[in-house]
């Protein structure tokens, strides 16, 4: 049987921080769990955008508690802001689902002076992750398949409203809805079966679309001696220590 949201076991009593929440597979994640009874955090660079979303999920969920945390992953500064006002904020962090991303944007740098990609989807991640937990934590991945969210923004013709109406239309054919594209994280968050290391994703036809699943990732992901020096040099580059036991 498919696994929905309806499946998210309770989250009452559970603080969960979703990073760039305020729209597309991140809001949709939130609004998940905030419909589950988790004590829920946006945690997005626009405070403005943020508190509209809060406010679109509050009535939906009116049993919920839902919290902006303002979170700049461009600038390491910030972060560490953000994750010391975590710490004041919340009694402990019990979901950190570390969604907010950019996808081929035009040449940019942080504040930092890293190529924005990069920085916002790895660097500010990890930065984030390291300073709100110093506890063991069960780290799981997952991946939405493909659908039509702002994550295109950069894409070309996206700012033109027909080509980008075009477009939309066009991506029905081989997407999935945003709601569905979110399964994979919520699963990956909630389900009192994931281990660690698991990767959920959709199980469609190339991992486009479909229902959430355990699957494999790539080849590569598999090399330890990659991961180990990309762990090193992103030490390195963000200036904070972050010491695990890999995974046997």
């Amino acid at each position: 049987m498919a696994w929905t949201a309806a499946d998210i076991a309770d989250q009452r009593g559970r603080t969960a921080v979703i990073t760039g929440a305020n729209t597309g597979v991140g809001y949709e994640t939130a609004l998940a769990l905030a419909a589950a009874g988790a004590l829920t955090v946006l945690a997005c660079r626009d405070r403005t955008r943020a508190n509209d979303a809060a406010e679109r999920i509050r009535p939906q969920c009116p049993d919920a508690t839902v919290e902006v945390l303002p979170l700049d992953l461009a600038d390491l500064a910030a972060v560490r802001a953000a994750a010391e006002e975590a710490h004041d904020r919340f009694e402990r962090i019990d979901l950190l689902i570390n969604n907010a991303g950019v996808m081929v944007p035009p040449l940019t740098r942080t504040a930092d002076g890293f190529e924005l990609q990069l920085g916002v989807n790895h660097l500010g991640h990890f930065a984030f992750t390291a300073l709100v937990f110093g506890s063991p934590i069960l780290s799981v991945a997952s991946h939405p398949g493909v659908s039509y969210t702002e994550l295109n923004r950069h894409s070309a013709g996206y700012g033109i409203a027909p080509v980008r109406a075009v477009i939309a239309t066009a991506a029905k054919l081989v997407t999935h809805d945003v709601a569905s594209a979110a399964l994979p994280s919520l699963r990956a968050a909630t389900d009192p079966g994931a281990a660690q290391g698991a990767y959920y994703g959709p199980d469609g036809r190339g991992g486009r679309t479909g229902d959430p699943v355990i699957v494999t990732s790539n080849e590569r992901s598999h090399d330890v001696e990659s991961a180990r020096r990309l762990w090193e040099i992103t030490e390195q580059l963000t200036g904070i220590q972050f010491p695990v036991t890999p995974a046997s």
